[in-house]
């Protein structure tokens, strides 16, 4: 009895154990989540954004810390001839000489439009703004504090001190005092919205931070290692939530390097436009100096053109390599349909063994020939059987039957 009670009691232990492990099955299986694609989409839209969003930051910062503190603006519009500029006025593309006595010279008691179209043409012209450029970007840099301010009065000092001499020979027109106060009444409200403009974008608070680091190399190294860590956190995401890898690296490099590739081109097409088909005529003047402007800007953009372009290169041959392990996956995964059985051999028989006796067989008529003999006159045939018989026999001796 103790025997079958221990019996029993082991059963019914192993009976719960089975109950208990199918009832946490569901529960492990409810657990396990597949990752959803409307989530995966989402989340990668985010990150391309923000990835695009620092490789341009990346970017600028990287053409900027190689133009600015090189001054290599100032230097190619040092080159430039600033007297073929063509502005708007009044719906009318006119020279920039005659623009400027249009709008500031006009009333001016002995400035003449002869005397501006001579202004635009001297070097020194160039000069003046080369240095408010330069100072400029001393600012932007950091490495002046201070806002460089455009006064009219500068420029009345240009036209008085720097080129009143050769001015006056060329066009026998002297810069009198009248003719400063005049261009401070007609050119200060102009130079002073440039100065509000841009002591507002980047002269204090966020604007004036966010150019400083833009301009700066600690600011590049900055957004470079934004850019990388943006890298970072996709590549965590799609380890985590199973997400598709050679997508995330083609999805990461082109975002880096669309805007790369972008300023490349441009860059190119307006080169070859203004050197080879002398077009648009809005930068004509600029073809002395722009290609000296364009190759510190093309080097760097190399940079992050190159850096996107390698991580797209990486995520198209992972996708094509993960698309042929599933091609291979699913060729050995198919059912192989059954191949037919193949025929038994005939049997064959041995050398030795006796030939067999061939049948050949005689188409017979409805009626029995009995052959042909030398004796029929003294037989006579059945006619049933075909027996031969006697030729007085009146019934056959084979079959019996009676001989008519």
């Amino acid at each position: 009895m103790r025997c079958c009670r221990t019996g029993g009691m082991d059963m019914a232990k192993e009976r719960s154990n089975t109950t208990a492990e199918a009832e946490a099955v569901p529960k492990k299986e409810k657990k396990q989540k597949q990752p959803t694609r409307a989530g995966a989409v989402f989340g990668s839209i985010l990150l391309f954004l923000l990835t695009l969003l620092f490789g341009i930051c990346f970017l600028c910062s990287s053409i900027l810390n190689s133009v600015l503190p090189q001054k290599t603006l100032s230097a190619a519009i040092a080159k430039m001839d600033l007297s073929q500029i063509q502005l708007s006025d009044h719906g009318k593309e006119q020279p920039i000489g005659k623009c400027l006595y249009d709008w500031y010279f006009w009333d001016t008691p002995n400035l003449t439009e002869e005397y501006a179209e001579k202004l635009v043409t001297m070097p020194e012209c160039n000069q003046f703004l080369c240095d408010y450029l330069d100072d400029l970007s001393t600012y932007m840099t950091g490495d002046n504090s201070e806002l460089p301010q455009l006064q009219p009065d500068d420029v009345a000092d240009l036209l008085q001190e720097e080129l009143g001499s050769k001015l006056t020979k060329e066009t026998h027109v002297v810069f009198a005092e009248a003719d400063r106060k005049s261009l401070n009444w007609t050119m200060g409200d102009d130079l002073n919205g440039w100065n509000s403009m841009l002591q507002h974008t980047i002269g204090s608070g966020f604007g004036k931070f966010l150019t400083r680091q833009l301009c700066n190399l600690s600011g590049m190294i900055a957004f470079g290692v934004l850019t990388v860590a943006c890298f970072v956190l996709w590549l965590v995401l799609a380890v985590k939530k199973h997400w598709h890898k050679g997508r995330m690296f083609t999805a990461y490099g082109l975002a880096v390097a669309i805007p790369g590739l972008l300023v490349l081109a441009a860059s190119g097409v307006t080169l070859l436009l203004v050197e080879a088909f002398h077009i648009p005529d809005a930068l004509i003047f600029s073809k002395a100096g722009l290609p000296i402007l364009l190759k510190p800007v093309a080097l760097a953009t190399l940079i992050p053109a190159a850096y996107g372009v390698l991580f797209t290169v990486i995520g198209i041959c992972t996708n094509a390599a993960v698309k042929s392990k599933k091609k291979k996956a699913a060729a050995v995964s198919a059912p192989v349909p059954d191949a037919p059985a193949p025929e038994a051999p005939a049997p064959q028989a041995p050398d030795n063994a006796p030939a067999e006796p061939e049948l050949r067989y005689t188409e017979m008529s409805g009626e029995s020939h009995a052959p042909k003999t030398d004796d029929s006159s003294t037989v006579k045939f059945c006619p049933h059987c075909g027996a031969m018989n006697p030729l007085d026999s009146q019934f056959c001796g084979s079959c019996g039957k009676k001989m008519d």
